[in-house]
């Protein structure tokens, strides 16, 4: 038998998003026009904050919330902003629509995609430090490794996955016989694809395995 334990939270708005941050110790609610920040989680959930964003002109949004649940990046179809829930925000970067953020584990490290170039950014809550590396085809997704030291961007029309080190610079590609559209963290693993009646494809973060193909349920 198994006991599944259910935690009241408070009273949540019915947001359009759930983006949660690289560590899963925090959650940003999106919904146009505003966020509510759960931090916590997952044992002791409480909403920390509710922040007013402006809502986009575009269409697109791009939402990342830190670890400690401090800090928000969004992009409405424009420039980055780091906005912090006491209330507190900046323009982090200028940007164009489509963009795609992230926050590193557990820090306020930064990584932005737009116009074809990966941006990492160190102490995005302080100095802001920027590096940037050209060449990103058709970008999907972008996620930090667990220990923060690879950064890591999905090209689905590419079919590969572009990995930074993020002490070198150091760039290399992994081309997968599938389409990334996500890099959802799965404890040392990332996901690739959507749950379907396709393969599963996984990328490894700490060993030289690589990617993972996880064979479809056969439906005989």
């Amino acid at each position: 038998p198994y006991m599944t334990l259910f935690r009241s939270v408070g009273s949540l708005n019915s947001p359009v998003r759930v983006v949660y941050s690289p560590s899963g110790t925090a959650a940003a609610l999106y919904s146009p026009g505003s966020v509510q920040v759960l931090k916590g989680l997952p044992t002791a959930p409480t909403i920390s904050a509710t922040v007013p964003l402006h809502a986009s002109a575009k269409g697109t949004t791009a939402v990342a919330i830190s670890d400690d649940g401090a800090y928000l990046l969004y992009s409405a179809g424009g420039p980055v902003e780091l906005i912090g829930v006491a209330g507190d925000s900046r323009k982090l970067m200028e940007a164009t629509p489509g963009s795609l953020v992230a926050f590193a584990p557990g820090g306020h490290d930064a990584a932005v995609v737009h116009g074809g170039t990966l941006f990492l950014i160190q102490d995005a809550a302080g100095a802001s430090t920027v590096r940037s590396y050209p060449g990103v085809t058709s970008p999907t997704a972008v996620a930090f490794s667990p220990d923060a030291r690879k950064v890591y961007v999905a090209s689905s029309r590419g079919r590969s996955v572009m990995t930074v080190d993020v002490a070198s610079g150091a760039g290399t590609s992994l081309t997968c016989d599938c389409m990334p559209t996500s890099l959802i963290p799965m404890g040392s693993l990332l996901r690739l694809n959507e749950l379907s009646t396709e393969p599963l494809w996984l990328l490894d973060t700490t060993s030289g395995r690589g990617l993972i193909f996880v064979p479809a349920r056969s439906t005989n």
